[in-house]
């Protein structure tokens, strides 16, 4: 199976998304109270925004990875159950449906002293 990327990140970066509103509220009580400057304030802000712009890519990505992944794992489950059928089928079959078998999987052996290379075409 192929492993998800890391579930922990994904929900770091979302609460780390979540908080950005509640940081810049925070700093508009300071600056209403007078415990700040503007210029502070406006310059928190903009930090904020460029980190969450940030985080929001990389929450992006990570969503993106996770799909890819999940498709990659479909897929090795389908080929894996495809492997099986034809295990399956070519135990059961007489030497004529092996040859058949062979060419409808194009396979393709190559052999050396040091190495053997087997080639072949699943159909999807």
């Amino acid at each position: 199976m192929v492993p998800y990327p890391n579930v922990g990140l994904l929900f770091q970066v979302e609460r780390k998304l979540r908080n950005y509103e509640k940081q810049e509220r925070r700093l508009i009580f300071l600056l209403r109270h007078g415990e700040v400057t503007k210029d502070y304030v406006l310059d928190e802000i903009n930090r904020l925004k460029n980190e969450c712009q940030v985080d929001e890519e990389e929450l992006q990505k990570l969503k993106e990875t996770k799909n890819k992944l999940s498709h990659i794992t479909d897929a090795e489950i389908k080929l894996n159950e495809f492997c099986q059928r034809v295990r399956q089928n070519l135990d059961n079959a007489n030497i004529q449906d092996k040859r058949l078998a062979i060419e409808a999987l194009d396979i393709r052996v190559t052999a050396s002293t040091q190495s053997i290379d087997i080639k072949g075409i699943i159909p999807v």
